[in-house]
């Protein structure tokens, strides 16, 4: 399966509603998952709002994953 196969933007590009991706974990590997959420049409005022407080119920989005290879950096 390709890296595309598992992005999932296609109807919401083409329908127009809004949608927001946003962290929600790690895997075994310690790769980052997210999720994504869609909007009613032209609602990115609501759908940011459950972003926000999706996040101000979680810590995820505050956590960074570990650096990979020697001499790799963690951003801040």
């Amino acid at each position: 399966m390709t890296l595309l196969g598992h992005i999932h933007t296609g109807y919401w590009d083409s329908v127009g509603n809004p949608v927001l991706a946003l962290p929600i974990g790690a895997n075994a590997a310690g790769l980052p998952l997210s999720v994504q959420l869609a909007g009613r049409p032209f609602d990115e005022a609501g759908l940011l709002r459950v972003g926000q407080l999706l996040q101000r119920r979680t810590s995820w989005h505050l956590r960074r994953p570990a650096p990979v290879g020697a001499g790799a950096e963690v951003a801040a």
